[in-house]
C-alpha cells in the first residue's frame, strides 16, 4: 500500500471512529450516510488539490465551496440553481442550524435527527477531514490533524446517553495512536534510507528516533486519558453534566443517562420562562359549543426533583381507529374536531384527550402517527410539519359534582408510578397544612377541591426572578417553602404541589402539560367553530384518576378562566390572588408552548410550510444524490478496467510493422510494472528498469533483459525486425505481467485495475 496509503487509511479510521461516537447522541436514523459521502468528497478533493500542486489557500476555498454545494443540495435543494447554491439557498441552511440550536436545550440524548444538527455534524466531519490531509500530507503536522477529531468526539462524549463510551475511548484512544504511528513512518520514509550514527544497529531500524518518539507519544496519551476526567465538563457536576442527564439542569430527564429520549417539559419551563409568545400555534375547527384542553405531555413519574414524561408513543395503530383504554360505563361526551397545525414545533400533536379515531390529512402517513393506549398521548414519527391537519374523534370525560362525590378514587388500570412518592416529599410541616386544609372534608373529592381553593389563594407570578427553584428544577425543599413560605409560584409549581399532595392522600395522579382550549375567533360557513391556540395558552395541570371515571382534570392555578366547573370553589372573589380578567390572565402561561411558538416562529422558522417542507425532504434528497454517486462509481469501475483493456488492445492494433509491436509491448509490461510493483525513472534505461522490476518481484531477470534488448533494438537496430520478434516479445510481457500479478498485493492489484494514472498520456514511444 505504501507509507502514505497507511497513513490516509489510518485517518479515515479515526474519523470513522468519531462518526461511530455520535451513535449515543442522535437517534438511529440514517445522519451516517451525509456525512460519510461528505467525507468522501472532502477527502476527495483535497488529495486531488495536492496533486494537481493547488496551494493551500485554493484548495481550501475549493473544499469550502464544494461544501456549501453539497450541503445546498441536500438540505436546501429547492433554492439552488442547477445545482450551485444561491443566496436564497444559504439562509435555508442558516435557518436549519438556527432551529436546531433553538432545540439544543430541549433536546436530550439520543436527539431526533434534525437537518440542523445533520448540516453541523456535516460541516464538522468535512472540515475535519479537509484539514486532515492538509495538516498531514502539506504541512507534516499530525497534531494539528488530530485537533478536529478530538474535539468531536469529546463534544459526542459529553452530550451522548454514555453508552459504551468505555470502549469508544479504547477505540478512539487506538485509532489515535495508530494515525500517529504511521504518519511518523510515513514522514521518516520521506526523508530517504535511513543512516544508523551506531556500530553494530541495522540501518533500517531508526529506534534511535522513532523509540524515543514513540515513548513520549505514548506516555502523553495515557496521562491525556488519566487526566481528563478531572477536565471534561461533563464528567461530573461541571457546566455540561445536564446534557448527558448526569447532572441537573434545564432538559434533564430522571431516567439517567441513556433514558433521555424525551426532555422532562415541566423543567424546562421552570428553568427558562422569560416571555409569552401570542403566536398561532394550531386551530381546531369544531361544531361543539365548548371544547376541552389539548394534551401534549403526559408526565407519571416524580422523583422529588423532576417529573418524568411517560414514554414517547409507540404504538402504530393499523387503521384510523385508535384503542385507548376508557373505563366502561365512564360518563363521555364524543367530540369530533379538525386540528391545523401552523407554528408547532416537535413531534407531539395536540389532542383533546384521548382519542378514539385520528386520521391524517392528505399532506401526511397515516402510518406516521404514534399513539399511547394507556395515556392516549399521540406523536408524529418526525417533526411536525406547517399545514399538517387531521381530523380526531375524541371521547371526553364530562363528569359532574355528583358523580364524583360518590366516585371513589384508585386504579383499575394504571401502574405504581401514579402513587409513588419519593422519601421525604412530604415532611412534617406539609402534612399538618394538608391535615388542616382537608379537615373539613369527607370524600377524596372533597379533599382534592379543598386543596384546589387552599392553592387558588396563592399569587400567581410567572417571573422566573421572583419564583425560586433549586437547580433541577421543583425540589422537596422547594416545594416546602413554596407551601408554608413563598406561596408564589406559575402553574409547573401549583401542578407539582397538586400532584405531591394528592399522591401523599393515596390518590393516583399524573400532570399533563399542554393548551387550554384558546380563543374562539369565528363560526366557518359549515356553522362549526374555530379556536385560535396560541403560545400564550399553553398551561400544566394535574388529573386525578376516579373509579368508573377515568382522569379528571383539577386546576389548582389561580387563573378563573381555567377552573373546571365541576370544582368551581365556594371562596370570596378577594380572596383569590393573581385574579383578573381573561386577558391578563392569558399572559400567565407556561414556557412550554412559549418555547415553541418562539422557535416556530423566530430565527429557525423561515418561510413557513416551505421550510418544513424542504426538512422533511432533506433524506429524499440525499437518496437520490446516493444514487447518482452510486451510479458514477459504479460506471468509474467498469469503466477503468475496460478502458485500460481498450488502451492496450488499441496499441498494439495501430502497430504497422514489428519495430512498433515491440514498442507496444514494452509499454505494456512498464504500465503493468508501474501498477503492480515500481514505476520507471525518468533518466533509468529499459534494460536498468527490467532487470529491477524482476529482481524485486522475483521474476525471471533473463526474460526481463531480453525483452528490453528487444526494445532497444525496436528503437535503434538499423535493419527490419522479424515479426517472430514481435511475437517472442509479447510472450515475454504475458510471462513477466503474470508473474507481477501473483506476487503482488492486493492494493497493487486493485491499482491495476482501477488506477487512472497513465490514462492521460499516450506513454513512452
Amino acid at each position: 500500500m505504501g507509507s502514505e496509503g497507511r497513513t490516509r487509511l489510518a485517518l479515515a479510521a479515526l474519523l470513522g471512529t468519531t462518526i461511530a461516537a455520535y451513535m449515543q447522541v442522535m437517534r438511529p436514523d440514517d445522519y451516517a450516510g451525509p456525512v460519510l459521502l461528505g467525507m468522501a468528497i472532502a477527502g476527495a478533493l483535497a488529495v486531488g488539490a495536492r496533486r494537481l500542486g493547488l496551494g493551500t489557500p485554493l484548495s481550501a476555498l475549493l473544499s469550502a465551496l464544494a461544501l456549501l454545494t453539497y450541503v445546498g443540495l441536500v438540505f436546501a435543494g429547492d433554492h439552488t440553481a442547477y445545482g450551485l447554491p444561491t443566496p436564497a439557498a444559504v439562509a435555508a441552511i442558516a435557518r436549519s442550524i438556527v432551529r436546531a440550536y433553538d432545540f439544543v436545550e430541549i433536546d436530550f440524548a439520543p436527539v431526533p435527527v434534525r437537518p440542523g444538527y445533520v448540516v453541523m455534524l456535516v460541516t464538522g466531519l468535512w472540515g475535519a477531514t479537509a484539514l486532515g490531509e492538509i495538516a498531514t500530507f502539506r504541512w507534516r503536522r499530525p497534531l494539528l490533524a488530530s485537533i478536529a477529531p478530538i474535539a468531536l468526539f469529546s463534544i459526542a462524549v459529553v452530550v451522548g446517553t454514555g453508552t459504551f463510551v468505555p470502549v469508544l475511548v479504547v477505540l478512539f484512544l487506538a485509532a489515535l495512536m495508530t494515525f500517529w504511528a504511521f504518519e511518523s513512518l510515513h514522514r521518516l520514509r520521506s526523508w530517504g534510507r535511513w543512516v544508523s550514527t551506531w556500530p553494530g544497529r541495522r540501518d533500517d531500524e531508526p529506534t534511535s528516533i522513532v523509540g524515543v518518539v514513540g515513548r513520549r507519544m505514548a506516555a502523553s496519551t495515557i496521562a491525556l486519558a488519566l487526566a481528563s476526567p478531572f477536565v471534561l465538563p461533563a464528567l461530573g457536576e461541571g457546566a455540561l453534566a445536564w446534557r448527558s442527564g448526569i447532572g441537573g439542569g434545564p432538559g434533564a430527564s430522571s431516567g439517567g443517562p441513556g433514558d433521555g429520549t424525551t426532555i422532562d417539559p415541566l423543567v424546562s419551563i421552570a428553568s427558562t420562562l422569560t416571555g409569552r409568545s401570542e403566536e398561532e400555534l394550531f386551530r381546531v375547527e369544531t361544531s361543539a359549543s365548548t371544547v376541552p384542553r389539548w394534551h401534549l405531555w403526559t408526565l407519571t413519574e416524580f422523583d422529588g426533583e423532576r417529573w418524568k414524561p411517560a414514554p414517547d408513543p409507540t404504538d402504530n395503530p393499523s387503521s384510523e381507529e385508535v384503542d385507548v383504554y376508557q373505563p366502561s360505563g365512564a360518563p363521555v361526551e364524543r367530540l369530533e374536531y379538525r386540528v391545523e397545525l401552523s407554528k408547532l414545533v416537535g413531534e407531539r400533536m395536540p389532542v383533546a384527550f384521548k382519542p378514539s379515531s385520528l386520521k391524517m390529512n392528505e399532506l401526511a402517513d397515516q402510518a406516521d402517527v404514534r399513539v399511547d393506549t394507556v395515556t392516549g398521548d399521540v406523536a408524529f414519527a418526525r417533526e411536525l410539519e406547517d399545514d399538517l391537519a387531521y381530523d380526531v374523534v375524541s371521547d371526553v370525560p364530562v363528569p359532574t359534582e355528583d358523580v364524583l362525590r360518590k366516585a371513589d378514587v384508585g386504579l383499575d388500570a394504571a401502574g405504581d408510578e401514579y402513587v409513588s412518592l419519593p422519601p421525604g416529599a412530604v415532611d412534617e410541616r406539609v402534612e399538618r397544612l394538608l391535615e388542616r386544609w382537608t379537615a373539613r372534608a369527607e370524600t377524596p373529592f372533597e379533599k382534592l377541591v379543598a386543596i384546589q381553593e387552599r392553592l387558588w389563594r396563592f399569587t400567581y407570578n410567572a417571573d422566573p426572578g421572583i419564583v425560586e427553584t433549586t437547580a433541577d428544577g421543583v425540589g422537596i425543599n422547594y416545594l416546602t417553602k413554596f407551601l408554608l413560605d413563598t406561596k408564589m409560584g406559575f402553574c409547573q409549581q401549583f401542578a407539582t404541589a397538586f400532584a405531591v399532595l394528592s399522591r401523599h392522600l393515596g390518590y393516583p395522579t399524573r400532570v399533563v402539560v399542554g393548551f387550554m382550549p384558546g380563543l374562539r375567533q369565528s363560526t366557518d360557513d359549515g356553522g362549526k367553530a374555530v379556536y385560535v391556540v396560541r403560545g400564550s395558552d399553553a398551561h400544566a395541570w394535574p388529573e386525578v384518576y376516579f373509579r368508573n371515571v377515568g382522569w379528571v382534570p383539577f386546576e389548582p392555578t389561580p387563573r378563573p378562566d381555567a377552573v373546571p366547573e365541576y370544582t368551581q370553589p365556594d371562596v370570596p372573589g378577594d380572596g383569590l390572588a393573581g385574579g383578573g380578567d381573561a386577558a391578563s390572565q392569558r399572559n400567565r402561561a407556561s414556557q412550554l408552548a412559549e418555547r415553541a411558538g418562539a422557535a416556530g416562529g423566530g430565527p429557525g422558522a423561515g418561510d413557513g410550510r416551505d421550510a418544513r417542507a424542504r426538512e422533511a425532504e432533506w433524506e429524499r434528497r440525499f437518496a437520490r444524490l446516493l444514487t447518482i454517486v452510486a451510479l458514477g462509481v459504479l460506471a468509474f469501475l467498469a469503466g477503468v478496467p475496460a478502458l485500460k483493456g481498450w488502451r492496450v488492445r488499441r496499441r498494439y492494433a495501430r502497430a504497422r510493422d514489428a519495430r512498433e509491436a515491440i514498442a507496444a509491448a514494452f509499454e505494456d509490461f512498464e504500465q503493468a510494472a508501474a501498477d503492480l510493483a515500481t514505476p520507471r525513472s525518468r533518466a533509468e534505461t529499459a534494460t536498468a528498469y527490467a532487470t529491477r522490476v524482476t529482481r524485486a518481484a522475483k521474476l525471471s531477470e533473463d526474460a526481463g533483459r531480453r525483452l528490453a534488448s528487444l526494445y532497444d533494438a525496436a528503437l535503434y537496430a538499423p535493419s527490419e525486425l522479424r515479426d517472430e520478434r514481435a511475437r517472442e516479445a509479447r510472450s515475454l510481457v504475458k510471462q513477466l505481467k503474470d508473474g507481477l500479478w501473483s506476487q503482488a498485493s492486493w492494493w497493487s492489484r486493485g491499482t491495476r485495475v482501477f488506477s487512472t494514472r497513465g490514462l492521460a498520456s499516450p506513454g513512452r514511444s
